[in-house]
């Protein structure tokens, strides 16, 4: 078995998170296997995909104890490189994209006209367009005497 730095990412309140390179889809038996032989551990959470370890546990069991017990990766486990979530870098491309149209279509004569073309084709297709398209304005109602 290899050993691999896990680290201490948080410690406090009696909530350690750990990061641990060695964890893979299917490796949470291993992790509750490894630490129910520690005292004062209360709960264990596996988050394979992002490589951490979240335990609270109490006063007789010390965030290094935690460390050491997950320190040696099982024979079936290789360090894993988290990928970035593809959604993620999709969804800030759009965002990015989003942000710099509306920049360039409101900072430019071109583009304010395109965004007034645009308003307007939308006024016309909704219900609104009635009373914001048309030029002239309704009659005040007077009280009939």
């Amino acid at each position: 078995m290899a050993e691999v730095e896990v680290r201490v990412r948080a410690a406090a309140g009696g909530r350690v998170r750990l990061s641990v390179p060695w964890l893979v889809d299917g490796c949470e038996a291993v992790v509750h296997a490894r630490v129910a032989d520690l005292a004062g551990i209360r709960a264990v959470r596996v988050f394979p995909r992002t490589g951490h370890v979240v335990a609270w546990i109490e006063s007789p069991c010390r965030a290094d104890q935690l460390a050491d017990a997950l320190r040696e990766a099982p024979h079936s486990a290789k360090p894993v490189r988290r990928a970035t979530n593809e959604r993620v870098l999709l969804g800030v491309a759009a965002f990015g994209a989003a942000a710099l149209a509306k920049i360039l279509l409101h900072s430019t004569p071109a583009g304010r006209a395109v965004m007034l073309l645009l308003h307007l084709g939308e006024l016309v297709h909704t219900s609104r367009a009635v009373t914001a398209v048309s030029p002239v304005a309704p009659e005040p109602v007077r009280p009939s005497t």
